[in-house]
C-alpha cells in the first residue's frame, strides 16, 4: 500500500515539474507494485505508460527495461509469444547499446521460460545457463534463486535428476 502511495507521488511529481528521466522509472515501478498487488491489466497500463515516456526521451535503458518488464508480465499471464517479443526487443537494445543492468540476468531467464513451457529443452537450457552465468559474472545476485529454481524445473522435466539435484542444491 506505501509503495503504491509513494510511486503514485513519484509519478504525479515527475509529471507536474516535466522530469522524464524519472517519469519511465517512475511508471514502471508503479506497474510492479500494481502487478504484485494482483492488479495485472493495472500493471499493463502503466508498463505501457513507461514505455511511451522512455520512447518521448529516447532513453534507451528505460526503453529496453520497460520492454523487459512488459514481456514478464505477459509471461505471467500466459502470453508466451508476445512476451518473447519484447523480451527480444530488450535483449537487442542492451547489446546494441551495450548496456548491462542488474536486469540482464533476468531477461535470459524469462527466455528460458518461455522456451521451457513450449518444450524447446535445447533453447531454454542456453538461455537459463546464459542467465546464470552472466549472474555470477556481473555479479548481480538478485535473480540468482530464480535463475536455479528455472533450470531445477528445466532439468526435473528433462528427466535430468541429477542435474536438477544439483540447481536446488544451489
Amino acid at each position: 500500500v506505501k509503495a503504491l502511495e509513494y510511486d503514485r507521488k513519484t509519478v504525479h511529481l515527475a509529471r507536474e515539474h516535466d522530469i522524464g528521466d524519472i517519469l519511465a522509472s517512475g511508471y514502471r515501478n508503479l506497474a510492479a507494485a500494481l502487478g504484485e498487488s494482483g492488479y495485472p491489466d493495472s500493471a499493463m497500463f502503466y508498463y505501457r505508460r513507461s514505455l511511451d515516456a522512455a520512447y518521448a526521451r529516447y532513453e534507451p535503458v528505460e526503453i529496453a527495461s520497460s520492454c523487459q518488464a512488459i514481456g514478464i508480465e505477459y509471461f505471467l499471464s500466459g502470453n508466451s509469444d508476445s512476451a518473447f517479443a519484447y523480451l527480444n526487443k530488450a535483449r537487442n537494445i542492451f547489446e546494441e547499446e551495450d548496456i548491462y543492468d542488474e536486469s540482464y540476468p533476468q531477461l535470459y531467464c524469462y527466455l528460458g521460460k518461455i522456451e521451457a513451457s513450449k518444450n524447446n529443452f535445447h533453447k531454454a537450457e542456453n538461455y537459463l545457463m546464459k542467465a546464470d552465468s552472466f549472474s555470477r559474472t556481473l555479479g548481480y545476485f538478485t535473480d540468482n534463486l530464480e535463475i536455479k529454481k528455472a533450470l531445477t524445473d528445466l532439468y526435473a522435466s528433462a528427466g535430468s535428476w541429477q542435474k536438477a539435484f544439483l540447481y536446488q542444491k544451489e
